[in-house]
């Protein structure tokens, strides 16, 4: 066999081929990974771009958010913005007439103020909540465009069913929840808050239907520990829980009256001394003393009391003794078969002459006032407790002087009315004078207290969970008193000032612009119109907004102590007011909304100082408080907010939709 020893006989190139193919494979990846490094540079410069252009809209959208809290209203100067309200139904749509500046900054903008629906028919614009729309962009790149879209809500007052800066009296007392009161709304102390469910045994639980919040902490009372922590476990109780805020709702202070002072005077609705008002559909009835001409209007047209002088009592003389009571039924009447009153011009002139107080009113010389343009009535005058000849707390009130405001009504608009002291709901029609015995049907109004005319709520259950309040209509009133807002609970306004002369003590004013129990006559004996009058309907409705700035929201003098009692009529040929604070009132249904400084009850157990009376009830109303969800965006004209009520961020989201060039 021959061996084959040199198949090749040249093996020269036999690599070359292989050599090429892993030179067209490294070509390929190289170019491979090439493209790869492009295309993620393109990426990563797209993405740098995108978010370029997100930094250009939050430059935008902070730039916007600090004019909006310089000046809540900026947007509103048709000389620097353009207002659209046809493009989209449910915004008013404000944007920049000359973004040059902002398009240096690579962004644009659009304030949108949502509609809020009054009734079927109408729209407003809402107070206090704004979304800014803002589109930025690159600046290597105009058409790499992207939009953010926040919603801002500023911090209110009326955001609340109850805010209260303190939960404490002045002497100490805790101010407390009870059983039968019920709240469909959120609440807000920055005290402490404190519930006590065992005062009525057998009787129905404080309820809070929507979520509760406080400053320092929470507090059951009247309960074993277990049975406490079961209650602040309770689902049947706290509907929607309760939490601790770290952050304090600043409440301002009286300066913030200061704006509704000027308000007022700019629309000639301004008064200066006691001042009560009846509130109706789209106008006001308002019958006041004005310090600085020293007389008395009545919606304001200048009147006064027939000047008849009161004869000395003598009994030699009855015909004195009879004119001494025709007097005295006259002004419980307000009414006479000769002239009562008379109607007075600037020059203080009689122009005409009346013998009753309705004739005067029907004159045609002082028909109802429109609402100011503004929105505002401010009453201005003395604060304080007020003075008394028999150093009454209670009847104090009632001075001439006084900056105080007595105020009930069907009311119809938008309005705040504000009080340098306090503001007193009442049952009827304040401007009604008369001794309550001659009122028909005193305290009878449907219902008594204020009342919207147009304007309807009604709570929407499923079974027996609420869920929400349903809200018709375009009403809303604020209430602003620099100490309390209270309903009332003694005695009447009246425009008697009589000093009538007494066996026992010196001569002093025994009617000091107010009745008590109804006076027999006119002898130095009756005493009767020092004793208190319980004035409080059995139930009172309140549909408003209320704001005590110093002071607190409540039932008038609802349990004084002891030293109260004594120090109100000098123990000096009285009543015993006290009796009538352990009257225990039906119901108090209040919609809307309720700021005090401190919180005060509507109810509480009898109290006499440190004493507490073992009843098992209370004295004063069971109240129900309904929050207005409309203010949730929307307050009364120029109510008072917090201090620190600056817009806050609630809703933030990037969208597809630009602002259009």
């Amino acid at each position: 066999m021959r061996l084959i020893k040199h198949p090749l006989k040249n093996e020269a190139g036999a690599a070359l081929p292989l050599v090429l193919a892993l030179l067209v494979i490294m070509t390929l990846l190289s170019i491979t990974a090439m493209n790869i490094a492009e295309g993620n540079t393109k990426i990563i410069g797209r993405f740098l771009g995108g978010e370029r252009a997100v930094y250009a809209a939050e430059k935008g959208y902070n730039q916007y958010l600090w004019k909006l809290n310089n000046d809540d209203e900026f947007y509103k100067n048709n000389a620097l913005y353009d207002c659209d309200t046809t493009s989209e139904s449910d915004f008013y749509i404000y944007t920049p007439i000359d973004d040059s500046k902002d398009k240096a900054n690579n962004f644009r903008v659009q304030i949108r103020v949502p509609l809020i629906e009054i009734d079927i028919d109408t729209t407003e614009p809402a107070s206090n909540r704004v979304i800014i729309r803002s589109t930025g962009w690159n600046s290597l790149d105009d058409t790499q465009l992207r939009t953010i879209e926040v919603e801002l809500l500023r911090r209110t007052f009326t955001q609340h069913t109850m805010i209260s800066n303190k939960e404490e009296s002045s002497d100490g007392d805790k101010v407390i929840w009870y059983a039968g009161d019920t709240v469909f709304g959120p609440i807000h102390t920055n005290d402490t808050f404190y519930l006590d469910n065992s005062f009525l045994t057998g009787g129905s639980n404080a309820v809070f239907w929507d979520l509760v919040t406080y400053g320092n902490g929470i507090e059951i009372l009247g309960l074993s520990l277990e049975a406490k922590q079961n209650v602040l476990n309770d689902p049947d109780v706290f509907k929607k829980g309760h939490m601790k805020l770290e952050r304090e709702v600043k409440f301002p202070g009286n300066s913030a009256l200061n704006e509704l002072r000027i308000l007022a005077k700019m629309d000639n609705a301004y008064y200066n001394g006691r001042t009560c008002i009846f509130l109706k559909d789209n106008s006001y009835d308002v019958r006041y003393f004005d310090r600085g001409t020293n007389s008395w209007y009545y919606n304001g047209q200048r009147y006064r009391l027939y000047p008849r002088e009161v004869p000395p009592f003598s009994l030699l003389n009855p015909a004195a003794s009879q004119e001494r009571g025709k007097i005295l039924s006259e002004w419980k009447t307000e009414s006479s078969d000769r002239t009562l009153y008379e109607a007075l011009d600037d020059n203080n002139n009689v122009i005409g002459q009346y013998n009753s107080f309705d004739a005067f009113k029907n004159s045609g010389l002082c028909p109802s006032l429109n609402f100011p343009d503004e929105g505002v009535i401010y009453v201005d005058g003395l604060t304080g407790y007020g003075s008394s000849p028999y150093g009454s707390l209670i009847n104090g009130k009632f001075n001439s002087d006084m900056s105080n405001v007595f105020v009930s009504g069907n009311f119809g608009g938008r309005l705040t009315i504000a009080s340098a002291n306090d503001i007193y709901i009442t049952g009827h029609n304040p401007t009604d004078w008369r001794h309550p015995n001659y009122i028909t049907g005193f305290n009878g109004d449907s219902p008594p207290g204020i009342s919207y005319a147009n304007t309807d709520y009604e709570q929407t259950w499923d079974g027996d969970q609420w869920l929400s309040t349903d809200v018709e209509g375009d009403d809303m009133l604020g209430l602003i008193a620099r100490r309390n807002v209270h309903t009332i609970h003694w005695n009447w306004p009246s425009q008697i000032s009589h000093i009538v002369a007494t066996v026992f003590l010196p001569e002093k004013d025994r009617f000091n612009y107010n009745w008590g129990q109804e006076p027999d006559s006119l002898s130095s004996l009756d005493y009767n119109n020092l004793i208190t009058l319980d004035t409080a309907p059995e139930d009172i409705t309140l549909q408003a907004a209320v704001f005590a700035v110093e002071g607190s929201f409540g039932y008038e003098t609802n349990f004084p102590g002891l030293e109260n009692l004594q120090n109100t009529l000098e123990g000096a040929f009285s009543g015993f007011p006290g009796l009538g604070s352990l009257v225990t009132k039906d119901q108090m249904t209040i919609f809307g909304s309720v700021g005090q400084n401190i919180r005060e009850h509507t109810n509480k157990p009898p109290r006499f100082n440190d004493l507490d009376l073992d009843f098992d009830w209370v004295a004063g109303y069971k109240t129900e408080y309904t929050h207005d969800p409309r203010m949730l965006n929307d307050m009364p004209p120029h109510f008072i907010s917090p201090a620190n009520s600056g817009w806050y961020s609630n809703h933030w989201e990037e969208i597809s939709t630009h602002v259009p060039e």
